[in-house]
């Protein structure tokens, strides 16, 4: 007997005893001993036993010894641990196994993706419950964005409309042809209509995925993450088995493209429907890499304790023509920044509007001044490092950064003035802000 299917079985020993320990516990430790038990079965022996290491010695949900917060951030570290392990690359025999590079990071404000158009197919529950899930995103610091899905669902429909069925074919076909019976008879239909696709076909619609694929690529340069239910109804088993078919092309609207796009994605929880006796959840989704970043605001979302880490992006305080909706949002817009608030200064600026300069229209300029200042209304942005920098280089004088004080007592880069910007220019502070003044100049 090999020593590797003796460890396997001690391990799952001494799983089985701690799931004894669970019970006395009213089950507190039960869902960590699945996640060792998932460890086994993925044959990550020395994972698994770290996992029931950490439960022996009371970290890992045992009441009598850890709090609440001690439980969630060690939940953190499992999904993290189980997603290294998942997504390594250690098979170089695997011809499908590829390196995967993480990327992506939410650092206080971004953009979330909302389809203008969803169909929840008439159920009674579900779009309320998703318009929940919108607003929970937004007290995470998440900004909704509406996108226009239709690539997205286009790419979903080859799924099971196109030759990709016919892959699963190519998988399993010789065991379906000598078992016909063994097999559930709404699998076999599909797995017998894949076979009238040919090679022609098959790149007309690999062609068909491309086009949608780069449709889809520019939604994301506008987005962060998307939103979306991870079903647009509910059923009962009823109801699946009367019509298979549609339900099913219904369940998979909006998750049927995640693998052909090539988009990571995790589904969480989001409310419970029928009264409360169906659960329902939300898929967040982005591209490839972003899995680590996709769990961390999955915990978020379902209101865990996740490890700080610090923004990567650099804030930028506007307080004239760069304002969001005014003529020179644009080059903040245009190099991917995201609002982190609207805010005020502190009461000690004064605010100036600098005469045209040739082509160069009227501006701000914000003079601090501690004595007969006024608060002025701001909007702070953020910038990836290399934006910021871009940014900042194309500002012409006599206007510049520097740390402007926010009415919090939070001081970030902003736009200031040297002290020659006053000359020659109206003093505007009692407006308040450019976008007043200049409404009133209209």
């Amino acid at each position: 007997m090999p020593a590797s299917f003796d460890a396997r079985a001690a391990t799952e020993r001494q799983i089985a005893r701690f799931r004894e320990i669970a019970v006395t516990h009213s089950g507190a430790i039960g869902p960590q001993l699945n996640v060792a038990r998932n460890l086994v079965l993925l044959g990550k022996l020395d994972e698994a036993l770290a996992t029931l290491d950490d439960i022996q010695l009371g970290k890992a949900g045992n009441p009598s010894y850890v709090d609440q917060d001690d439980q969630l951030n060690w939940w953190w570290d499992q999904r993290a641990r189980i997603y290294a392990l998942l997504g390594r690359y250690d098979d170089a025999a695997d011809a499908f196994a590829r390196k995967v590079k993480p990327v992506g990071s939410l650092s206080g404000i971004f953009r979330f993706g909302v389809p203008t158009i969803l169909d929840f197919a008439d159920d009674p529950d579900t779009p309320a419950l998703f318009t929940g899930a919108v607003e929970r995103m937004k007290a995470l610091g998440g900004i909704p964005v509406e996108i226009d899905l239709t690539p997205f669902t286009e790419a979903a429909k080859l799924l099971y409309e196109g030759p990709w069925v016919a892959e699963r074919w190519a998988a399993v076909g010789d065991f379906v042809e000598k078992n016909p019976d063994s097999v559930f008879p709404v699998t076999l239909k599909i797995l017998e209509g894949s076979k009238g696709w040919d090679a022609a076909s098959t790149f007309q619609a690999q062609y068909k995925l491309r086009e949608f694929a780069r449709q889809a690529e520019a939604v994301w340069e506008t987005i962060d993450v998307l939103l979306l239910p991870t079903t647009p109804r509910l059923y009962t088993v009823a109801e699946n088995l009367a019509d298979p078919f549609s339900t099913n092309a219904i369940l998979g609207r909006y998750t049927n493209f995640m693998n052909l796009l090539d988009l990571s994605a995790v589904a969480v929880p989001a409310g419970r429907a029928r009264d409360g006796r169906a659960p329902w959840g939300v898929t967040l989704a982005a591209p490839a890499g972003w899995d680590a970043t996709l769990l961390e605001l999955a915990g978020c979302f379902n209101g865990e304790t996740i490890p700080s880490r610090p923004s990567g992006r650099i804030p930028v305080l506007v307080c004239g023509a760069h304002l969001e909706g005014l003529a020179l949002h644009w080059q903040l817009a245009d190099r991917g920044a995201v609002l982190r608030e609207k805010t005020r200064t502190a009461p000690i600026y004064r605010m100036y509007a600098m005469p045209p300069v040739g082509t160069i229209p009227p501006r701000p300029a914000l003079i601090r001044d501690e004595t007969g200042g006024a608060s002025i209304e701001v909007e702070v942005w953020e910038l990836e490092p290399a934006a910021f920098g871009d940014f900042v280089s194309k500002i012409p004088g006599p206007l510049g950064i520097g740390k402007v004080k926010l009415e919090s007592g939070e001081e970030v880069p902003g736009f200031i003035a040297e002290p020659r910007a006053v000359e020659g220019a109206e003093e505007i502070t009692a407006s308040g802000s450019w976008r007043t003044w200049i409404s009133r100049k209209a």
